[in-house]
């Protein structure tokens, strides 16, 4: 505890934590009407080829990259339960929401052959308080847009939970895993390496032939003899 409170005194930025809060709630609304994923809208949908897509982590980690040197960190690729456990302040009730923090949900899919996501995470929302309110892109065909309730009912998946997580962490410019279960480290890109082979002695087991083999060009067409 005693290192990530120094890294979070390193890394704060020169704006204070109501501020960045501010900004980062003021960068997320400036998305509302931005389509669900690309894959949700086809030509017969109005959204079609537009310029930005964003689901629900998409939000959280385009707003996160917009303030980027405000933060002092750039948000992992990875989805929601990535976000999840990068921000380990969490609170029991709603009550102790500030507009900003991050609303997750857990819930089982209904189809047997769902993907299951870490933490059985499968939504993220913004909160923006008075009452209840919250801004995500909850459904697919729709767009990211204001909620009256954190609360709804999905067809997609039940047993729903909800988790209420504070984004000061982030203000604080720290950005890393707090679960022991998952690091989210990227793994380094392997590239392979085709050799060159110039000496045909450099790889007996393979025949090697320096002749370039040409097609032979086909005759011209000339008179026929009569």
């Amino acid at each position: 505890r005693i290192q990530i409170l120094f890294e979070m005194q390193m890394k704060s930025s020169r704006f204070s934590t109501k501020e960045l809060r501010k900004k980062f709630l003021q960068q997320a609304l400036s998305y509302i009407g931005t389509p669900y994923h690309r894959r949700e809208h086809g030509l017969e949908s109005p959204f079609h080829k537009r310029p930005v897509y964003l689901d629900c982590c998409g939000l959280v980690r385009k707003v996160c990259h917009d303030l980027k040197s405000e933060l002092g960190f750039v948000l992992g690729p990875w989805n929601q339960g990535y976000q999840y456990d990068t921000l380990p302040i969490r609170y029991n009730s709603p009550s102790q929401m500030q507009p900003g923090d991050l609303v997750f949900v857990s819930g089982t899919y209904l189809k047997p052959k769902a993907k299951k996501q870490i933490h059985d995470m499968v939504h993220v929302e913004i909160w923006l308080g008075d009452g209840n309110r919250t801004l995500g892109a909850r459904w697919k065909k729709s767009v990211v847009e204001i909620h009256e309730s954190y609360e709804y009912v999905s067809r997609s998946y039940n047993n729903m939970k909800f988790h209420f997580c504070s984004i000061d962490t982030w203000l604080q410019g720290v950005c890393q895993s707090f679960c022991s279960l998952h690091p989210w480290v990227r793994k380094p890109s392997v590239s392979r390496v085709i050799p060159v082979r110039t000496n045909p002695r450099q790889f007996p087991t393979r025949p090697f032939s320096a002749v370039v083999r040409r097609k032979k060009k086909k005759p011209e067409n000339l008179p026929h003899e009569i």
